[in-house]
């Protein structure tokens, strides 16, 4: 009995370079300044989707400019390591963030990503944009490129860079610091390492 769509499961697939470019020039249509800089961004950071949607201005804004290197201390290691990870952020992604903080005239507190609709009180302030909801723009964005939404989500997203930096340097160690893992193994896991160098061998050995 085949699985439903709604049920497939597995490792998601990273986007493509090209893939990456098609979505940017699609939300230039019909995205808004948040969904823009929220894939901008999602790209350039390899945030967990727990940490990307609560980051604040304060977090990537100094001074009232966008800053070059930012530093994120994911809440998976808070508890434990405690270690930060560093990203900088291209000069095309800081733009969008400089157009996402003035277009909706955010503060150093608010939350960078904020929801469609205010909340009832709005003496509360925004709330960020919730895991499920950055979800859902995920599964818009590839289906506006013609992607199967099923094989792609938000992990889709902080797997592309690494992936790619991994396909082209075969250096996993950067990878390894880019996603902010404590042990190089769960690196390998989670890009399929091993399963990429197989088939990558498989090929050159075809009968």
């Amino acid at each position: 009995m085949k699985p439903s769509k709604s049920t497939l499961t597995g490792r998601k697939k990273h986007l493509s370079y090209e893939q990456v470019q098609a979505i940017r020039t699609v939300l230039v249509s019909i995205g808004t300044a948040r969904d823009r800089a929220l894939f901008s961004l999602a790209i350039d950071s390899s945030l967990r989707a727990h940490d990307l949607v609560r980051l604040r201005v304060m977090d990537v804004q100094e001074d009232g400019e966008v800053k070059e290197r930012i530093s994120v201390t994911p809440s998976k290691t808070k508890d434990s390591t405690g270690a930060s990870i560093a990203f900088e952020p291209t000069p095309y992604t800081r733009q969008l963030i400089r157009e996402l903080i003035a277009e909706e005239d955010k503060q150093p507190h608010d939350y960078l990503f904020t929801r469609a609709r205010p909340p009832r009180v709005l003496s509360e302030g925004l709330k960020h944009i919730s895991e499920r909801a950055y979800q859902g723009l995920v599964k818009i964005w590839v289906s506006a490129i013609g992607l199967n939404s099923d094989l792609y989500g938000t992990h889709s997203l902080r797997r592309t860079r690494p992936a790619y930096i991994y396909e082209n340097t075969k250096n996993i160690r950067v990878c390894q610091n880019i996603l902010g893992h404590a042990q190089i193994t769960t690196t390998q896991n989670y890009l399929g390492v091993e399963e990429l160098e197989t088939l990558e061998v498989a090929r050159k050995w075809r009968m």
